[in-house]
């Protein structure tokens, strides 16, 4: 649940970084020939408009359209009373009310663009069907791409305001699970008492879910109930800080831990350290363990962090950050780990 005043902080995000953004974009419009490019936004898809924008809807839905000059035009269907607070918190030229986004949306391309032109959409697979069979119809005077590659190269070239807003959120993250106390035999104590100190750092969205029994699995479930733990349990915290998601895992035990799992910690750190945007690099598991699995996930889209190839995402230099998970399992134990890994350039 989204909660609190998301503010803009042009200390934070200068108006500058935005124009960037979107210049860059508009030159990729220009290149493929498109005179238009729409992305969606909602509490599930917000990430391509808040990168634009820094925008991000507590509810609703929106279509931000981007036309070859000037500033993008917000489709939105909220009421004309949250006009004025969309434009406080983010950058963007004008909005329009869309009770009918995909409808409305249609509309409003066929009115401002020549028959026959070229509209790019970022994550068009993704496109919600209550938008889709309205916007994206085949007898349309418009011819639809899908922007979503070309989008991504974009993306993945983080300037140093979202690298910084990566590392907050990080560092909310990190604060938070340090802040815990005492030993925990009940998921509702523990998970009240991270979300709190996290919110009060200035987390926007926390999600928590567990997996309470390392000597079974590393399965991580989501609390819609109390979860007892076990004497060594896994807890995943995702946190969103003004509009970007990192993700990251902390491994408990209600008492002295043995030299295995100290090793396995050393292992993660090491692994966190030396991995390299630069060259197609793989995850060497400790000596003796079971590596399970190796993922790597980054913003990309309209979706926060978006499971990529990690030999692609390692060829790719202009990287900067994204998210790094793995599973090791050490005898009958199963050890999961996750944090954000930086380009040695933006360490």
């Amino acid at each position: 649940m989204r909660r609190g005043l998301i503010s803009w902080s042009l200390d934070e995000m200068p108006k500058s970084v935005l124009l960037q953004r979107l210049g860059a974009l508009q030159a990729a419009m220009k290149e493929h020939h498109w005179q238009a490019c729409v992305a969606y936004t909602s509490i599930a898809q917000p990430s391509a408009v808040n990168w634009l924008t820094h925008f991000t809807p507590y509810w609703s839905e929106a279509l931000l359209v981007v036309l070859p000059s000037g500033p993008p035009v917000l489709l939105a269907s909220l009421t004309k009373r949250v006009h004025t607070w969309i434009h406080e918190v983010s950058w963007m030229g004008e909005i329009l009310m869309a009770p009918k986004l995909g409808e409305n949306a249609l509309q409003y391309l066929t009115t401002h663009l020549p028959a026959g032109s070229s509209v790019g959409v970022i994550g068009l697979e993704s496109l919600p069907g209550s938008v889709s069979k309205s916007l994206v119809k085949p007898h349309a005077p418009l011819t639809w791409v899908d922007a979503s590659a070309v989008f991504a190269k974009l993306r993945v070239q983080s300037d140093e305001s979202e690298v910084a807003l990566v590392k907050k959120a990080e560092r909310l993250a990190q604060e938070a699970f340090s802040s815990l106390s005492g030993v925990y035999t009940d998921s509702s104590t523990l998970a009240s008492e991270l979300e709190l100190h996290a919110r009060l750092g200035g987390a926007e969205e926390v999600i928590i879910r567990i997996a309470p029994d390392l000597s079974k699995d590393a399965s991580f479930v989501r609390l819609e109930g109390e979860l007892k733990l076990a004497k060594m349990y896994s807890v995943e915290l995702s946190l969103a800080y003004k509009g970007v998601w990192i993700r990251l895992i902390e491994n408990f035990a209600d008492e002295v831990t043995t030299q295995d799992w100290q090793r396995l910690k050393a292992w993660w750190q090491q692994v966190v350290e030396d991995f390299d945007f630069t060259q197609a690099s793989h995850v060497t598991p400790l000596e003796g363990q079971q590596l399970e699995f190796v993922r790597f996930e980054r913003c990309q889209g309209t979706h926060p962090l978006e499971v990529v190839d990690l030999k692609q995402a390692c060829t790719q230099s202009s990287t900067a950050w994204g998210v790094l998970s793995a599973e090791l399992r050490s005898g009958l134990v199963h050890w999961p780990a996750c944090q954000t890994v930086y380009a040695s350039s933006s360490r």
